[in-house]
């Protein structure tokens, strides 16, 4: 049984990407080994089929963390002499890449994001040309490369003239029968529930969406998920008195989502245009949302929209103010037959939107190393 290394730098529990491509990998017949980070208050964690380590670090963010993870990953992929090595995201290549040159293996590069491009570089110039350096040595390097969506894979394919698959960042199909209530029932008359689901960092929309707020009558935004700005939108909620519109549940499980989604009304995904990375993006809530039968008003970016046009299941936006916003919350959530439409294309793209059917394109990658 040929031995796959999968690596990245977080603590594996909330990378449903990771959890989902090791558990596939298991499924096809591989001896998967999963290695990660161990932080304090990190969960358990287990996947049927993975050897799963984690790492306990010195240090947790910053150069010295990056540097020492990839020192510590480089031993123990050198040490483990896998088959296949599987790189997840920038920060784990070097020391991939090194153990591949040195073992003589090949490398697999799946990029969830336009590494270069996230907004935390930007303002600190140095820190990203450093990044761009390592992408421009590294990726040339890899043996294939998979991501997210086509809009990054082209990136990739023409900067780097190497082949890139596209494997979309998809659930698994909702298979649990939830009781649904009708949607349209009363739909003008009575109170809506609007969701954001996600990290809660900047360039997300977050703070627009809590400011549109202040427009909307019987509207209750729900923001569920944790980030570095939990504390500012806090604030901006308590000095503009809206702490009876809007709800923050925190981090759920699985099984909590499950059974709060289906009862929203509208999804928002509204990252802002702060780089190629939120440009091309196409995030997990979208196909959160989706799995869950809730119509989506998401940012007028090309990924997104093709799915939304594609599909029929909402609308986008352009960058707005809050006013602007909410309007378009409200148009959404006032055109019942409009929206009962959205209701039935979400049922057919929430069956073909979902990893069952994504990760046929994982074996048909994987067929040459098996």
């Amino acid at each position: 049984m040929k031995t796959i290394c999968c690596t990245v730098t977080n603590d594996i529990v909330t990378d449903q990407r990771v959890l989902r491509t090791t558990r596939s990998l298991a499924g096809m017949g591989f001896n998967v080994r999963l290695i990660g980070r161990c932080l304090k208050d990190s969960p358990a964690v287990s996947v049927n089929g993975v050897k799963i380590r984690r790492y306990r670090m010195l240090f947790n963010k910053g150069p010295l963390f990056y540097t020492f993870f990839n020192i510590r990953l480089f031993i123990g992929l050198f040490s483990r002499f896998p088959s296949v090595i599987w790189s997840n995201d920038m920060d784990t290549l070097p020391a991939c890449w090194l153990a591949a040159i040195l073992l003589r293996r090949p490398l697999i590069f799946d990029s969830h994001e336009l590494f270069s491009e996230v907004p935390e570089l930007h303002g600190r110039k140095k820190i990203k040309r450093i990044w761009i350096r390592l992408e421009d040595f590294l990726i040339p390097r890899i043996t294939i490369g998979i991501t997210v969506c086509e809009s990054i894979a082209n990136y990739y394919r023409k900067k780097y003239n190497k082949k890139f698959y596209v494997l979309r960042n998809v659930p698994y199909q909702n298979q649990v029968k939830m009781k649904r209530s009708d949607k349209t029932k009363n739909f003008k008359n009575r109170r809506k529930h609007i969701v954001y689901l996600g990290v809660l960092n900047m360039g997300r929309g977050l703070e627009n969406m809590i400011l549109a707020m202040n427009y909307l009558k019987k509207i209750r935004l729900h923001i569920i998920g944790k980030g570095d700005i939990d504390d500012k939108l806090t604030g901006i909620v308590k000095d503009e008195k809206l702490s009876k519109k809007i709800r923050f549940h925190g981090r759920l499980t699985a099984e909590e989502l499950q059974g709060l989604m289906p009862a929203f009304d509208l999804g928002l995904s509204l990252e802002e245009n702060m780089g190629l990375n939120y440009y091309y993006a196409l995030p997990n809530k979208l196909f959160a949302y989706i799995q869950s039968g809730i119509p989506v008003l998401a940012s007028n970016f090309p990924e997104m929209k093709k799915i939304i046009k594609t599909y029929q299941i909402g609308k986008t936006i352009n960058a707005s103010k809050p006013k602007e916003l909410a309007r378009r919350i409200e148009e959404m959530l006032t055109d019942k037959s409009t929206y009962k439409l959205w209701l039935g294309n979400l049922k057919i793209a929430a069956g073909e939107l979902c990893w069952e059917k994504e990760s046929e394109k994982l074996k048909l990658i994987m067929k040459q190393y098996l």
